[in-house]
C-alpha cells in the first residue's frame, strides 16, 4: 500500500482528498500546516507527496526543498490556487514533478497520482555510464572523467533524461514534457539555451571518452557516447 502525504489547509478539500485517495487502496497523512510536514518527512519516507504551496506558516515550496534534499525520487505533485507561470516555474526548478492549480478534477489528481506512483517503480537505474560520464540520480550528481559537474537541476534533468537512451533521437516535445511538464509553457529557445549551456560544461572535461550532444535539426538531441 503507497503511503501519501497530503500538505492542504482548507478542511473540506483535505478531506475530500483522504476520502477519495483512501477509497482508491492509499494510505493518506494529512498535514495542515509546513511544520507538520517537514515533521512528518523527516520521521518518515512517503511513496509520494501532495503540497499546497500557500500555507499559515510558510509555504509547500519550503518542504518540496527539503524532501530533495533528502530524496531525488519520491513524486512530489503542486496543488496551488496560484496558477502564475513563475509559481509552476519555482515548484518544478525545486523538483516538484507535476503542478497541477486549483480548481482541479479529483478524478484528474487520482490519474495523475497513478500514474506517478507507476513511473516511482518502473524499475528506472539509480545511476547511468555513458563513456566517461555516471550520473547518480538519488544523490544528483554527474561525475565526468574523476570531476563532478556543476548542473543547475534542469541541466541535470536533461543529461539524465538523455543517458537513458544514447544515442537516441529525443524530441523537443519529450523534453518539454518530461522535464517541465504538461502544464508549463516552456520555449524552443529556453530549451536550447538550456542544452547549450550542458553542452559547453561536457566539452570543458579534458577526457577523451567524454560524451557528446548533438543537435538533431528540426527533431531533438542525442547523447553520443
Amino acid at each position: 500500500m503507497a503511503t501519501i502525504l497530503v500538505l492542504e489547509d482548507d478542511p473540506q478539500l483535505s478531506g475530500l482528498l483522504k476520502s477519495d485517495l483512501e477509497f482508491e487502496g492509499y494510505s493518506v497523512l494529512l498535514a495542515t500546516t509546513v511544520a507538520a510536514a517537514r515533521d512528518a518527512v523527516r520521521k518518515q519516507v512517503f511513496d509520494l507527496v501532495l503540497l499546497d504551496v500557500t500555507l499559515p506558516d510558510g509555504t509547500g515550496y519550503d518542504v518540496c526543498s527539503l524532501i530533495r534534499q533528502r530524496d531525488a525520487q519520491t513524486p512530489i505533485l503542486f496543488l496551488s490556487a496560484r496558477s502564475q507561470e513563475m509559481d509552476k516555474i519555482r515548484g518544478f526548478r525545486l523538483g516538484a514533478d507535476d503542478y497541477i492549480t486549483k480548481p482541479f478534477s479529483v478524478m484528474e489528481l487520482i490519474a495523475r497520482v497513478q500514474a506517478r506512483l507507476r513511473r516511482s517503480v518502473s524499475g528506472v537505474p539509480s545511476c547511468l555510464t555513458v563513456g566517461a560520464l555516471t550520473i547518480d540520480l538519488p544523490k544528483r550528481e554527474a561525475v565526468l572523467g574523476g570531476q563532478a559537474l556543476n548542473l543547475s537541476p534542469k541541466e541535470f534533468d536533461l543529461l539524465w533524461l538523455m543517458a537513458l537512451r544514447p544515442g537516441t533521437v529525443i524530441s523537443r516535445n519529450e523534453f518539454f514534457k518530461q522535464i517541465w511538464g504538461d502544464d508549463v509553457v516552456v520555449s524552443t529557445r529556453t530549451l536550447d539555451n538550456q542544452m547549450g549551456t550542458l553542452r559547453t560544461k561536457l566539452e570543458k572535461s579534458p577526457s577523451r571518452s567524454r560524451p557528446k550532444i548533438e543537435t538533431v535539426h528540426r527533431l531533438g538531441y542525442k547523447l553520443l557516447p
